[in-house]
């Protein structure tokens, strides 16, 4: 018996396949992570208006694994950052991270925009404040470039308790004068974690960068150093950077404090803050900073803030 296909039977062959094969696409998709960060608060600089403000990079980001057998997997990670008092996007869209790669036994290969040596040694997780609020650094990576477009970077296996990092971004049509390349060592073991790392960046300038994090009980104490030279090709500028901060308990919360230096050529800039974070939750925190920064020949620069952020 013939039977004639007409196009409502075919959306419900369709309906039907889909309801049948859902669920093992769900299954193939549980391995997918989203979360983000929204953080406002109220800001006052010297010399500018209150204002409504984020207090960190608020983010949207998607990261998942998929166990291809053996030992292997492949990943991929993407993470937008936006401005929650307006709504608008960053530029690029993607400005954190966008890689896709493989990991195994060999250690782990990534490609696309991502950290590059020099903030891996001298990034926010070498910093109390982790970037965020007015209380961060002036500035910690000696003017080196802290994210690579158009990279790949290949990460060895744990030795012991040392890896090492090395890549290249290529300047491909950007019209950089060079491929940057470079290479970051990591050190963890226990409450010390350290890094040092060195890169030449787009512009031909050289970079050397050190971190190190160290966790006691009730405490943390935090450290950067970075320097680069020939900053916008031979005989450019040289830039210098020291940062210290820390991290104590203190009732429920935690009191920072960080002292920042900051040398290019001749000009020195240096910044000290003080701050309070307060959880309501293990994802919802208040917190209040107050930041004093002073450039050499200029008049000082004061901030405070008092704001709020949910991690989801």
């Amino acid at each position: 018996m013939n039977v004639r296909t007409t196009p409502k039977l075919k959306l419900a062959a369709v309906a039907a396949l889909t309801a049948l094969l859902a669920p093992a696409a769900f299954a193939q998709a549980s391995n997918v992570q989203v979360y983000g960060r929204v953080d406002l608060g109220l800001r006052k600089v010297t010399s500018e208006k209150l204002a409504v403000e984020p207090g960190s990079g608020n983010r949207l980001g998607f990261k998942g694994v998929e166990d291809l057998g053996s030992g292997l997997s492949a990943f991929f990670h993407m993470e937008h950052r936006f401005n929650a008092d307006t709504g608008a996007s960053q530029d690029p869209f993607w400005t954190d991270v966008s890689v896709v790669g493989l990991r195994g036994g060999f250690g782990e290969v990534k490609l696309g925009r991502q950290a590059s040596p020099i903030d891996m040694a001298t990034g926010g997780g070498y910093e109390v404040y982790d970037g965020d609020t007015v209380g961060a650094s002036f500035s910690r990576a000696g003017a080196g470039e802290t994210k690579w477009a158009n990279s790949v970077m290949y990460t060895t296996p744990a030795l012991g308790p040392v890896s090492l990092a090395v890549g290249s971004s290529l300047k491909e049509s950007t019209g950089a004068e060079a491929n940057s390349y470079g290479a970051a060592l990591t050190y963890l073991a226990g409450p010390i974690k350290a890094s040092v790392a060195l890169q030449q960046n787009h512009d031909k300038s050289d970079s050397v960068g050190f971190g190190l994090k160290y966790s006691g009980t009730g405490w943390r104490i935090y450290g950067t150093a970075a320097r680069t030279k020939d900053i916008g090709g031979d005989d450019g500028a040289k830039q210098t950077d020291l940062q210290l901060s820390g991290g104590f308990d203190v009732g429920t919360g935690e009191l920072r404090a960080l002292f920042n230096h900051s040398k290019l050529d001749d000009v020195k800039t240096r910044k000290f803050s003080v701050g309070y974070f307060y959880p309501l939750s293990k994802r919802t925190f208040l917190y209040t900073d107050v930041a004093r920064q002073k450039t050499d020949d200029q008049k000082s620069r004061n901030g405070i803030d008092f704001g709020m952020r949910h991690d989801f």
